[in-house]
């Protein structure tokens, strides 16, 4: 027997007969295995090239009017008397803001003061005035506006008279040329006269034409004229609201320097007083600042500050992420705006903005960021945002792949070490 054949070979020769071939082959844990890992690598490889990085910015920023914050100063040097006013409160245009007594009566400021009241009372005048002549102007604009309905509702009702009028004649018309046209064919009645009846027949029509036409046009004025009439009240009593508000306030400023000589400084808008910068009984200066207002007129907008580390990241329109100091984002979410504004050198800060940011580093550069809208819902209820809420808000400055995140340094040096007039392809 061969000594390197491992069976007999009657055994060899038995076993051929009664099976195949016999094969070598991998157990099938290694194919499920092997599927597997191209499995992975495949979706590695998709992860890589579609999945995406963000880098963001985080900013620090307050809530405020979109047409700036208005500063009161002091008319004249002298003492604050009375304040009415407190932080928080809304004022309307008109309303008393404070009193300054001044330090001296001298000649020359009682003249300023003495003209001034001749102005306001002046102005009260014309006011009154021109109220009596809105109320002259608004009857007569209203028994214009009736003649006018009246007439035009006269005109109508004659119009639709003559054209039923001729609407009966032509239909009597049509009636007697049908019964000329037998009479002609027997030559009873000459051809002449049966054209003649036609060419009448043509004219009303023309007539009824003409008559429709006008009856459309006065129902268009008419509806106009009632329209116009309908307005008159509407516009009267705006026009009057105007004018009594303004007579009020005349009256209020005229009694107030009348009884006392005392500056009296009123609100210029309707908004809310943000900081009170003097307390009453302070010495206050002229054009010094005494209060702030955020103006309720505009809308508000978010405006952020931050470092120079950051100021040639953020572009135009770059998109937002703001979380409310007042609505923790864990729980109710972010505000999704877009920067309206590019950076710029900060102005002067007349609301004591907090310049505190990340690190310590002092803000530099400022931008203005569009809200989605001027409330934010919790809980289901819609809070309308107001100035003064503080933010902290990560603007989106740069997305990529991550295959070109990962790349990043190999895509740099080779653009370093190619040569010049290769660079803008690579770049491409």
């Amino acid at each position: 027997m061969d000594d390197e054949c491992l069976f007999r070979p009657e055994t060899m020769s038995c076993a051929l007969r009664h099976s195949r071939e016999p094969k070598l082959s991998l157990p099938q844990l290694h194919w499920w295995t092997g599927f597997a890992a191209l499995a992975i690598s495949a979706l590695a490889i998709t992860y890589l090239c579609t999945g995406t990085y963000t880098r963001t910015v985080t900013i620090y920023g307050k809530i405020e009017p979109r047409r700036g914050y208005l500063v009161i100063n002091a008319p004249t040097d002298g003492t604050l008397t009375d304040s009415p006013v407190k932080e928080g409160d809304l004022v309307r245009e008109g309303d008393v803001l404070f009193h300054v007594q001044p330090r001296d009566r001298s000649p020359e400021l009682e003249s300023r003061s003495r003209l001034t009241a001749d102005l306001l009372a002046t102005d009260l005048f014309r006011t009154e005035m021109a109220l009596i002549r809105l109320r002259k102007t608004h009857e007569q604009d209203i028994l214009s506006s009736n003649r006018q309905i009246s007439t035009h509702i006269k005109a109508a009702s004659h119009i639709s008279k003559r054209l039923i009028l001729a609407r009966a004649r032509t239909e009597e018309l049509k009636a007697t040329i049908h019964s000329l046209g037998a009479a002609e064919r027997k030559g009873l009645i000459s051809r002449v006269y049966l054209q003649d009846k036609r060419d009448d027949l043509l004219r009303l029509s023309d007539e009824r034409e003409a008559l429709a036409e006008r009856q459309t046009a006065h129902a268009q004025i008419l509806d106009d004229a009632r329209a116009r009439r309908k307005r008159l009240p509407d516009d009267f009593q705006n026009k009057e609201d105007d004018l009594l508000n303004e007579l009020s306030r005349l009256n209020r400023l005229l009694a107030g320097r009348e009884s006392s000589p005392t500056s009296i400084v009123s609100s210029p808008a309707t908004g809310i007083v943000t900081n009170v910068l003097s307390s009453m009984g302070s010495d206050v200066s002229a054009s010094q600042h005494v209060l702030i207002m955020a103006p309720s007129e505009g809308g508000i907008h978010a405006k952020a500050r931050f470092g120079s580390t950051a100021a040639g990241l953020i572009k135009l329109g770059s998109e937002v992420r703001i979380r409310y100091a007042s609505f923790p984002y864990q729980k109710f979410g972010t505000h999704v705006g877009k920067v309206a504004r590019v950076p710029s050198a900060s102005a002067h800060d007349v609301t004591n903005f907090s310049r505190s940011n990340a690190g310590g580093e002092q803000s530099k550069f400022e931008i203005d960021i569009e809200l989605p809208s001027q409330s934010f819902v919790a809980e289901g209820i819609d809070h309308p945002l107001v100035t003064g809420m503080d933010f902290t808000a990560d603007v989106q400055v740069d997305t990529r792949t991550l295959i070109e995140w990962i790349l990043e340094p190999l895509i740099a040096y080779i653009r370093k070490a190619a040569p010049a007039e290769n660079k803008e392809e690579i770049a491409k």
